[in-house]
């Protein structure tokens, strides 16, 4: 009986870090960006990346993506509560991000680069 117990202790002990590994591979991590001209939602896993506009002021908001590959990759909204999204496949991760507010007349205003 003991070494049954000590043996399902070992198995599930083993399934959690194996679970818990995979969990940690799978975690979004988000930049947002708000002020008056509007804000953006972007979050990213190492093998996805969305943008929402979360504000409705007009503005459009976006998301630059860099990936491991050195390609940048931009999404971009074109109507409130709209959430874009891009799904890689291969072997190309997502490296880096930021949320940045689409300006017509000034410079576009981005949020700090977020490396994963």
């Amino acid at each position: 009986m003991k070494n049954l117990t000590t043996k399902a202790i070992l198995t599930a002990t083993g399934a959690l870090i194996v679970l818990g590994g995979g969990l940690s591979s799978a975690s979004a991590y988000t930049s947002y960006l708000a002020d008056s001209a509007g804000r953006a939602d972007v979050s990213s896993t190492r093998t996805s990346y969305s943008v929402k506009d979360t504000k409705g002021d007009g503005n459009r908001v976006y998301g630059d993506f860099w990936l491991n590959t050195g390609a940048k990759r931009q999404l971009v909204t074109k109507a409130y509560n709209q959430t874009v999204s891009q799904k890689l496949s291969g072997s190309e991760k997502v490296a880096s991000f930021r949320a940045c507010l689409d300006r017509p007349v000034e410079f576009d205003t981005c949020a700090k680069r977020q490396y994963i």
